[in-house]
């Protein structure tokens, strides 16, 4: 361009450097942002040349993005129509304005600050940085190049290339690839010749290769011969459905199969459609089939060739599922007159059958070896010994059946027994003449008067009484009922149970289990104890009977005496009482509120929430037992029985406010509402508590506040308020500074310090916690801020930790002061103390506004001469005349 004074093209320059045009274009716009070079239009071509200096309005007009422009002291001297409606702001609202004091200011010229402080000093810089804007971030690309006004000062032009949507792209983008490469299921994408695209690491360990060697194979590589066949058919499925599930068997780099279950579906790589796929190893999943198949093959052969009869039924129904051909065979049935019934809707058995082996089966588990007589599809009776174990098909529960017929054994057996038991009751009636002939004649009168009256009277006594009493055999037949169980039962008049009614038929199926194991029991002779069981009355309704057995001999033969009575009543009543105390319970302990329960007889707590534990600090076992005087809960005692004195008049108490004491001594304000409750039959005083310190500690500092603004001004009211948020914060240190015109130091105008009134001195701002709040507002280091700010060597000498500050402004909006709270301990503001400070502050700022600056304040050094004010003890080196420093 030296050599060119009338300029030229970007082609001639792009060609001249040996760089594209792209390049050129971003390189001559560099140069003329920065004031380089000129441009002018020749026709539809731009002409550039060198120039002495930049004018700031061709910037902007020639600049379609947004552009900011500011001179050495970062005013803002122009933007851009796009800078503005980007930022959302006001050219009125910018220009002529310090930027950092603008709405853009904040979140802004903090992100590009060192590179503007390059560009002054002559260099251009490029800075990548997320900016807010309104309630979204942003990505801008930066670019501040360093520029000299028409009138010769100093300036920059910042540019700005918004690029959020490219980022976040470039991360969606890479998000997904993680999420697919990382993926659980092997996942590749194909073309419609078989050649592979892409895989993800789950799909190389499937296979044993590499990415590059599994990428140079194509499906027909990777199908096993048989698979292979099908590959055409399946590209032509996909092709006309878009997508398929399907199986197919791969071969492993070191030649071991593994079988696939693959979803494939057609989509759009780039122009042309390829096949994604999803592929899951399914191999145990095939030898589990195998091995299922090879075991129910062999049971299915033992089941049709055994020459026993065998059955399946289901459970608890006893349908029958499946019947082997020797079942069939014995019992004269077809298969389809079977399936579907149970034994007794198939007439095998009768229903008093099939519940006693039913009863039989729940007490001990299965039957083994049972003797049992079956009546076939043409009436005759089959005698078998049968076998029943449970068994899981399906997933279901069933029971597999072998049956042994012994019909003409049993006839045998049966013509046996009844000639044993003929010869034995002719020789027992033998032996009975004997005895009885050799009896007394009035002693067996005498013997016999004796049982007759027995008998009556346990007769009168089971008739009369208030209690069911049953008497049942070992199979659970009831022999024997009195009249208070035929009414518990709902049997009616003319209804008996004797030799109608199994017991196990009134208990409900829930309890049944239960009952059949008690019943073992007592039927071992082991002593029985009072159990509950609900039951199903002959009306169908829902009772529950407290019942307690004992094993008897009735009739010559070993028996189970049930006595019970109706407690339906009292079981609905004790449920009830569970619902409500469970309710209760959960009420009590889950509250955020602290609960207290306390017995109003002896005034010793019976139990508290976790709330209250952890307001007051003690923990349960040191609180339940002991009174609130024993534990000293109550600052005091007289308000405290006031309280039950008041209680005890009008039973409950609401809204009281006392003053209490936490395990560590610290006093809280807290409000009581109490009322007198009875539980378990007892007066007892619920309470809820709630602590009201805070919102107290609150409206005592907003009344500070409006006394301190109230009938004082100038130095008077910055004493009152550094004393009051002393008093209110329990700070060691409160002050009040005004940052002197050098914008370096501050001038501590009223400072209260632990107790005492320190004036007349100043510090230097950099390097301290008030120089962030003067910057950025409002700060709070509730801790180790001395580490924080390691040049602040007087946080360290005065050992503060916990720091709180915020900025004082004048009506124009510009920090004038600082006002900071400072402790020796980690600081613990109250949540409204942030709103009450910043409230002081504007009456603290239009205070320091009225104080003069000091007369021995030396210009250039910031310095004044520290003295203490003549109403403050002189004590110690930091109060007797030397030049203070202050720890903020």
């Amino acid at each position: 361009m030296r050599d060119t004074p009338n300029g030229l093209t970007i082609e001639e320059i792009a060609r001249a450097a040996h760089l594209s045009r792209t390049t050129a274009t971003k390189y001559l716009n560099s140069l003329f942002v920065s004031g380089q070079i000129n441009m002018r239009k020749s026709g539809p071509a731009k002409v550039y040349s060198l120039s002495a200096r930049l004018p700031a309005d061709q910037v902007l007009s020639k600049s379609s993005g947004p552009v900011l422009i500011l001179d050495d002291a970062y005013t803002v001297r122009e933007a851009s129509e796009s800078f503005l409606h980007t930022f959302g702001i006001r050219r009125e609202d910018l220009t002529g304005r310090d930027v950092a004091g603008t709405a853009i200011g904040p979140g802004f010229i903090g992100r590009i600050r060192d590179s503007v402080k390059q560009a002054l000093a002559g260099s251009e810089s490029v800075v990548d940085a997320w900016i807010p804007i309104g309630k979204e971030w942003r990505a801008f690309r930066i670019r501040i190049v360093p520029l000299v006004f028409g009138w010769g000062a100093k300036g920059v032009a910042v540019r700005l290339e918004d690029q959020t949507g490219e980022l976040m792209a470039r991360e969606e983008n890479s998000f997904l690839a993680d999420m697919l490469n990382d993926s659980p299921v092997a996942i590749t994408v194909a073309d419609f010749s078989g050649n592979l695209l892409y895989t993800n690491k789950m799909t190389l360990e499937l296979h044993g290769y590499s990415s590059a060697e599994f990428l140079k194979k194509t499906l027909m590589d990777l199908d096993t011969p048989d698979s292979r066949e099908g590959i055409a058919m399946r590209m032509k499925s996909l092709m006309e459905r878009g997508k398929l599930s399907f199986e197919v068997e791969h071969v492993h780099k070191d030649g071991h199969l593994i079988p696939l279950e693959v979803h494939a579906k057609v989509v759009k790589w780039g122009d042309r459609d390829v096949i994604v796929s999803i592929a899951t190893d399914i191999t145990e999943r095939k030898r589990a089939e195998t091995e299922i198949r090879e075991s129910e093959d062999k049971f299915r052969t033992i089941f049709e060739h055994s020459p026993y009869p065998i059955a399946i039924n289901s459970a608890p129904e006893q349908k029958f599922l499946a019947v082997n051909p020797a079942f069939l065979k014995a019992s004269g049935y077809t298969e389809e007159e079977l399936l579907g019934k149970n034994p007794t809707e198939a007439g095998f058995l009768s229903l008093a059958d099939a519940t006693k082996l039913a009863a039989r089966s729940l007490l001990l588990g299965r039957l083994e070896n049972v003797p049992l007589a079956l009546r076939a599809k043409e009436g005759r009776m089959i005698h078998v010994i049968f076998s029943s174990i449970p068994v899981t098909i399906a997933g279901r529960s069933a029971h597999l059946t072998v049956s042994v017929e012994v019909t003409r054994l049993k006839w045998v057996e049966e013509e046996l027994l009844k000639k044993t038991e003929d010869l034995d009751t002719a020789y027992r009636e033998l032996m009975a003449i004997d005895r009885e002939l050799r009896r007394n004649n009035d002693l067996l009168r005498r013997n016999e008067q004796v049982l007759r009256e027995n008998a009556e009277t346990f007769r009168a006594l089971v008739e009369q009484s208030m209690e069911g009493i049953i008497i049942v055999d070992f199979s659970g037949n009831v022999l024997f009922a009195n009249r208070r169980a035929l009414d518990i039962a709902e049997c009616p008049p003319d209804l008996r149970m004797t030799r109608s009614f199994n017991v196990f038929d009134l208990v409900s199926r829930d309890f049944q289990e239960n009952a059949v194991r008690d019943f073992q029991q007592i039927s071992r002779g082991i002593e029985s104890y009072e159990v509950y069981y609900k039951f199903l009355t002959v009306e169908q309704n829902e009772k529950w009977a407290a019942c307690i057995g004992k094993k008897i001999t009735f009739r010559g033969t070993p028996a189970v005496l049930i006595s019970f009575r109706d407690v339906t009543g009292r079981k609905q009543a004790e449920e009830e009482l569970r619902e409500s105390e469970q309710k209760f319970s959960t009420l009590f302990e889950n509250n955020p509120v602290p609960l207290t329960l306390v017995s109003a007889e002896e005034g010793r707590f019976v139990d508290v929430n976790e709330a209250f534990l952890n307001g007051t600090g003690f923990s349960r076992q040191e609180v339940i037992g002991r009174t609130a005087t024993e534990l000293n809960l109550f600052s005091d005692p007289d308000a405290y029985a006031g309280m039950v004195a008041r209680l005890g008049e009008q039973k409950q108490v609401q809204g009281l406010e006392m003053q209490c004491r936490k395990k560590n001594g610290d006093l809280a304000t807290c409000r009581f509402s109490s009322r007198i409750i009875l539980t378990a039959g007892r007066p007892h005083i619920i309470s809820t508590i709630e602590n009201i310190s805070e919102r107290r500690a609150a409206d005592i500092a907003f009344q500070t506040m409006v006394s301190s603004m109230l009938g004082t001004s100038g130095l008077e009211a910055l004493d009152r308020i550094t004393e009051n948020l002393a008093t209110w914060l329990r700070a060691d240190c409160v002050m009040i500074g005004r940052i002197l015109p050098d914008r370096e130091h501050v001038e501590v105008v009223s400072m209260i310090r632990d107790g005492k009134r320190i004036a007349g001195f100043s510090y230097a701002l950099e390097g301290t916690p008030c120089e962030d709040a003067g910057e950025k507002g409002f700060c709070l280091y509730t801790d180790n801020v001395a580490q924080a700010f390691p040049q602040s060597r007087d946080l360290q000498e005065f050992g503060i930790r916990g720091y709180a500050g915020t900025p004082l402004r004048n009506s124009d909006g510009e920090v004038v002061g600082i006002i900071c709270i400072m402790t020796r301990k980690p600081l613990d503001l109250p949540p409204s103390a942030r709103q009450i400070i910043d409230i002081i502050a504007v009456k603290a700022a239009a205070g320091i506004g009225s104080v003069p600056l000091p007369q021995n304040f030396r210009k250039g050094t910031g310095e004044t001469a520290g003295t203490v004010r003549e109403d403050t003890p002189q004590e110690d080196d930091c109060t007797r005349g030397k030049g203070q420093r202050n720890p903020a």
